[in-house]
């Protein structure tokens, strides 16, 4: 997906996002964070993420092509990107933020056993 800035056409961000917004509900403080997959592993990863509880105070839901969580609280959100982390969602760089998460890596096989001696 393609967005325009300014006179520049936006291919794909290098990071994700993080934003600091105010809920017109309550009028408080929240912190939102935006996750933009592949655009062809979008919808299996959103399935993914409806299955996952995340924790109290965490918010999670999509808009466009994008997965976004958001929370009152900085420490809870990058907490929660971090549990999302372990099922491959959220995962890049984060800029600004006290996590660091990265793409889910299967472990390797085991390594077959010995031969058998004879």
């Amino acid at each position: 997906m393609q967005r325009r800035l300014y006179r520049f056409e936006i291919m794909r961000g290098l990071s994700n996002a993080i934003y600091q917004a105010v809920d017109t509900v309550d009028q408080s403080t929240v912190f939102i964070y935006e996750w933009t997959p592949e655009q062809s592993e979008r919808e299996r990863l959103l399935k993914e993420l409806q299955g996952v509880t995340v924790r109290p105070g965490v918010e999670t839901f999509s808009a466009g092509a994008s997965l976004y969580l958001a929370s009152s609280s900085k420490q809870d959100a990058e907490k929660a990107i971090a549990e999302l982390n372990q099922h491959g969602l959220f995962t890049g760089v984060w800029h600004g933020a006290a996590i660091s998460t990265a793409q889910r890596v299967e472990p390797p096989p085991p390594p077959p056993p010995p031969p058998r001696k004879k």
